[in-house]
């Protein structure tokens, strides 16, 4: 049978540890996933928009920009939302928000790069440097918010630890002792009840024919016969 004292150390390290399952709705993992893909599918667009010196269809080219941008401010704008959202859900946080948009942004920074060099799209236009200012800024954005969360986790882990640290289960000795107290102190305040409640109910019962409010009379008792 286990002791109080080890009773009480287990629950107060219980209380201590996070919690690492946490319990996240679908459609809040249907919104991150959905997030960095929107980003992705935008910087893949983008570089369809970039024209070169030579070129003069203007036209379709900033339609298909604007749709791109369209995407990209779309998926920044929701991983912001979730990010507020779900602000205490660190894990959920990191492998669904964090790191899938930081993916997408680098995927999309090396595409863009990839499209200007391969295809020589020099020199560098406005839009061309959006494309390539867009996905390195946010890419870093999400690195630090990953790495924001790993550290709360990593400075959880030490507080709990440094906890048990100071935390020092009692001998066995010390065990029975604090029990033998106990059963001392319950005594001692079971005496004192008793002992209160013996004052309390203490009484004395006396015959029905004496009636001490009405003098002497009612406690002497019947005459005697002169003959006897």
């Amino acid at each position: 049978m286990d002791s109080p004292q080890y009773q009480e150390l287990a629950r107060v390290s219980q209380e201590q540890q996070p919690i690492d399952r946490e319990t996240v709705r679908t459609p809040w993992k249907f919104l991150a996933g959905l997030s960095s893909n929107l980003a992705l599918v935008g910087f893949l667009v983008i570089p369809l928009a970039f024209k070169d010196a030579k070129d003069d269809s203007s036209g379709d080219k900033t339609g298909t920009a604007i749709a791109a941008l369209v995407l990209i401010g779309s998926a920044y704008l929701l991983s912001l939302i979730l990010f507020c959202a779900q602000y205490h859900k660190r894990t959920y946080l990191l492998h669904s928000v964090f790191l899938p948009c930081l993916f997408s942004n680098l995927i999309g920074l090396l595409n863009v790069v990839l499209n200007i060099l391969y295809r020589s799209l020099f020199p560098i236009g406005r839009l061309k440097t959006v494309g390539m200012v867009l996905p390195a800024a946010f890419a870093v954005v999400s690195a630090l918010g990953a790495l924001w969360v790993y550290g709360r986790d990593i400075a959880d882990e030490i507080r709990v630890e440094e906890s048990d640290r100071v935390t020092v289960p009692m001998t066995e000795e010390e065990m029975q002792r604090q029990q033998l107290l106990r059963l001392l102190r319950e005594n001692k305040s079971k005496k004192r009840i008793s002992s209160k409640v013996t004052q309390k109910t203490f009484q004395i019962n006396v015959p029905e024919h004496i009636n001490p409010g009405k003098g002497w009379n009612s406690f002497m008792p019947s005459p005697r016969d002169d003959s006897y």
